[in-house]
């Protein structure tokens, strides 16, 4: 199929050797349960309110990808999601072999414990309210970072935030390899007291009401 499918009040439950869509992928209220051999959906794909529960060997999600209110609890093979992913009220506990989420990462009210494998999101990433401990083996973070009432304590692997980075009221506490922030970075009311190898601060720089002590390797700011 090199075009958009719409399975919404059809019939179908198996995809069975369907191995690509070419564009938009609509599963929400379908009676699809299994993907068959479907490797790549060409654009965004909605599994909102449809009964997969399992990707299977879907490897590329061209756009973005929906799984807010889906029953989709294992991301099999899945490696790539071009656009933003939606994890929002999903049963997903664990990213698995996912390395990289093109746009916006939505984890605000998410059961994702587990990064997995995930080493880019390309754009922004909400922890808003999520109950990841650990970013794991992510590197990058192309838009801002919202770590706000999450459970996130060190940033771990993470090297660049490309956009403005908010540790208020966070558990946040080690930056880890953390070197750049290209925007606004806001650390009032943070338990951040050590800035580690942070060089660089692109935008504003926000310490009033802060536990930060050291400055540490800092360059500059603006």
């Amino acid at each position: 199929i090199w075009r958009d499918a719409f399975f919404q009040d059809s019939q179908v439950q198996d995809l069975g050797n369907l191995t690509k869509i070419g564009g938009y992928a609509f599963f929400q209220d379908s009676q699809v349960k299994d993907l068959g051999k479907l490797q790549t959906i060409g654009s965004s794909a909605y599994f909102e309110n449809s009964q997969v529960k399992d990707l299977g060997k879907l490897q590329t999600i061209g756009g973005d990808a929906n799984f807010e209110n889906s029953p989709i609890m294992d991301l099999g093979n899945l490696q790539t999601i071009i656009g933003n992913a939606d994890f929002q009220n999903s049963p997903i506990t664990d990213l698995g072999n996912l390395t990289t989420i093109g746009g916006d990462a939505n984890f605000r009210h998410s059961q994702v414990q587990d990064l997995g494998n995930l080493t880019t999101i390309g754009g922004s990433a909400d922890f808003e309210n999520s109950p990841i401990t650990d970013l794991g083996k992510l590197q990058t973070i192309g838009g801002f970072a919202n770590f706000r009432f999450s459970q996130v304590q060190s940033l771990g692997n993470l090297t660049t935030i490309g956009g403005y980075a908010w540790f208020r009221n966070s558990q946040v506490q080690d930056l880890g390899n953390l070197t750049t922030i290209w925007r606004d970075a806001f650390f009032q009311d943070s338990q951040v007291q050590d800035l580690g190898n942070l060089t660089k601060i692109g935008g504003y720089a926000f310490f009033q009401d802060s536990q930060v002590k050291d400055l540490g390797k800092l360059q500059t700011i603006g």
